[in-house]
């Protein structure tokens, strides 16, 4: 060192005084032996000691360097996330633009609902536009009609020699493709006794597949052809399967057959009233020229009615008849009751029972 130069001294640790007594104190130690040897277990401890002091210092070293690797982690990723990203957004588009885009989209909506409307319309098969004659409060499964395997069996030219050969013709706007009744086996279960026929007469083969499943029919034929038939089978059955949810003696007038004369409404009472009696039911027949309280009485027990439009129509307003609950109406020779005037005249039904 030149003159002059301030002299540096080395600043000693705690650590290394304690040390250096410590060696002082055994060299003592050994000179108090005599034979200058250490104490016994002494040297052991110095390597102990030694050891133990090594280990200390890896162990902080390593721990340092851990702290040191985890802290420049953490400032790497601050580093990222302070990093401004690219942005690849486009320009907000204008107030204009937004409108035209929303009205275009709205009328690529349109014109798909259109499309899919129309599409559905050409795949879907046309659905009947009429109700079936059922009341308001009558269940729709009253009406139900399938045709037995064995009429579906039969060929096709079979079925078109009977209408030829009867001049029957059908006229289907609902293009139902029912085939008509041409054997009373073809009926359904459970009807009523026809031993007296042998085939069903033409009207009564043609619009049984119909009535007998509620659906509504006109039928023109010529008199003595089995038209009251057509009818009393399917309102019976119709009946019969209101009563079958219920008590018969609850059920209230459920049918109605209007006819423009009183020799034709007894006709049409005497078919009834057989079957009805077969089925457990009561009908009755309202006609004007006789006292009204025996027709009065019946009504108040009675399921069918036949009747003329003037006798029916004057115990309606007395509130002796009571046709709210009618689901099945018929008008027998309704042409001349037109030509007549007397429907004009006659009780009006509630939209949803006709």
């Amino acid at each position: 060192m030149g003159a002059g130069a301030p002299t540096v001294k080395a600043k000693k640790t705690r650590k290394d005084k304690l040390e250096k007594k410590l060696e002082k104190k055994c060299e003592v130690v050994d000179v108090v032996m005599g034979n200058g040897a250490p104490v016994a277990g002494m040297e052991e401890k110095r390597k102990d000691k030694k050891e133990k002091k090594e280990k200390k210092e890896k162990r902080e070293k390593r721990e340092k360097k851990q702290e040191k690797e985890e802290k420049g982690k953490a400032e790497g990723e601050t580093a990222d996330s302070a990093t401004p990203k690219t942005s690849t957004a486009e320009p907000k588009p204008s107030k204009e633009e937004r409108k035209a885009a929303k009205k275009a989209a709205k009328e690529e909506k349109k014109a798909a609902e259109k499309s899919e409307s129309s599409a559905n319309a050409s795949v879907e098969p046309e659905r009947p536009t009429h109700t079936p004659m059922l009341s308001a409060t009558a269940p729709t499964s009253t009406a139900s009609y399938t045709q037995s395997a064995e009429l579906t069996a039969l060929p096709d030219e079979t079925i078109e020699a009977f209408l030829k050969e009867h001049g029957v013709f059908v006229d289907d706007p609902h293009k139902l493709n029912l085939r008509p009744i041409t054997q009373f086996s073809y009926l359904p279960p459970n009807s009523f006794d026809f031993t007296k026929f042998k085939t069903p007469s033409p009207i009564q083969a043609a619009t049984w597949p119909f009535t007998l499943g509620g659906h509504d029919c006109i039928g023109v034929a010529e008199t003595g052809s089995g038209k009251t038939l057509a009818f009393a089978v399917p309102a019976m059955r119709h009946v019969l399967a209101l009563a079958a949810s219920g008590r018969k003696d609850k059920l209230g007038v459920r049918v109605v057959a209007v006819s423009p004369t009183r020799e034709l409404a007894m006709q049409i009472f005497e078919v009834l009233e057989k079957y009805s009696k077969d089925a457990g039911l009561r009908a009755v027949c309202l006609y004007g020229g006789v006292p009204k309280e025996e027709q009065r009485q019946k009504l108040t027990t009675a399921q069918v009615i036949i009747a003329t439009p003037g006798r029916l129509n004057d115990l309606i307003n007395e509130g002796a008849a009571n046709l709210s609950k009618v689901s099945y109406l018929v008008l027998d020779e309704a042409d001349r009751m037109l030509d007549k005037g007397e429907l004009s005249a006659a009780p009006r039904f509630h939209e949803n029972n006709c």
